[in-house]
């Protein structure tokens, strides 16, 4: 911490050697306080990010010019498919940046996945794009600094060169809202319109997922009940409700594209003909090599309704699909 500047240089009273002495030391002891406040706003910026250090910053569209302007950063192409960021360094040598991305992603921290980085634009947060990071280094040829990244979701239209944002930054089990923001999915579910019940279930049948509530996950989609996940690692959980009738019955994952295995298998329930509506659940964690098919499927030990109406003006929902990718 920098309590007390040195002496300003006197050239009332100083020789040229004194002079010269003080100037060199004054101005070194400037660079280390800028550094300070600029660490220190980091530090701000992190608690207000909710733990991630937080970097406001420009878009600049040419990687090899980033170096020309002060806070200037390049995503150079399309965001969703870059392998590599750029950042201005001249201005962050004794600045936070540089200071960040050597703490957070540098050589010892671990490999492949060491953190993750989020841009969100001023002004309108809805746009924003996320990163997982796999390297860093600094670029003395064109004075600046690197990042190796692997694209992770896209939100909104893409960030054009000139555009300010705010660059979330979280190393791999640090806490913080970058976390939130981070997390590609998609979740889909089985829904009516109020009033209307649920059809009628055989065994082994798919249950009718026919609508998106979120899909953050790029390569995911669902069609004709079946929902299509790209290679990856996934936290997954899914539920279908039975109403009616003397029936045993559980939920289960089916992995279409392997011909019908089942990665999870859900809670054996009994409806004992009472009329209630029960649900049988099921969640797991599995990694993917290659984009993958899958529907929720229902073993029944005879045919039942898959779900009583609630008729109170809004959406049915009978059955649901979460994929969350984790790495």
């Amino acid at each position: 911490m920098i309590d007390n500047l040195p002496a300003a240089p006197d050239p009332a009273s100083d020789t040229p050697q004194q002079f010269n002495a003080k100037a060199a030391a004054f101005v070194l002891a400037q660079k280390a306080m800028v550094a300070q406040i600029n660490a220190t706003t980091a530090n701000l910026n992190s608690i207000a990010a909710g733990g991630a250090y937080a970097i406001p910053l420009v878009g600049w569209g040419d990687p090899n010019t980033v170096k020309d302007g002060v806070g200037r950063f390049s995503i150079p192409g399309a965001q969703n498919s870059v392998s590599i960021l750029y950042f201005n360094s001249l201005d962050s040598r004794n600045g936070n940046l540089a200071y960040v991305l050597t703490e957070l992603f540098s050589t010892g921290w671990s490999t492949p996945r060491r953190g993750y980085i989020t841009f969100v634009v001023l002004g309108d947060p809805s746009r924003r794009v996320s990163y997982r990071v796999n390297d860093y280094a600094e670029d003395a040829a064109y004075s600046r600094l690197t990042l190796s990244v692997t694209f992770v979701s896209q939100q909104g239209a893409a960030i054009a060169a000139g555009e300010s944002v705010l660059m979330m930054c979280s190393r791999n089990g640090d806490k913080g809202a970058a976390g939130d923001l981070i997390a590609p999915m998609i979740q889909v579910q089985e829904q009516a319109a109020s009033g209307t019940n649920a059809g009628t279930y055989t065994n082994n049948q798919n249950r009718a997922l026919n609508t998106v509530l979120v899909n953050s996950l790029s390569g995911a989609s669902l069609g004709s009940y079946i929902v299509t996940i790209p290679a990856g690692t996934y936290d997954f959980e899914g539920w279908a409700t039975v109403y009616t009738g003397s029936v045993n019955f559980r939920s289960f994952l089916r992995n279409v594209t392997s011909g019908g295995s089942f990665p999870a298998i859900g809670s054996s329930e009994t409806n004992n003909g009472s009329g209630a509506s029960l649900k049988s659940f099921f969640k797991g964690r599995f990694t993917l090599s290659a984009s993958t098919q899958f529907a929720l499927g229902l073993a029944l030990s005879a045919n039942a309704s898959g779900g009583q109406a609630l008729n109170n003006g809004m959406v049915e929902v009978y059955s649901e699909l979460i994929f969350k990718k984790i790495g």
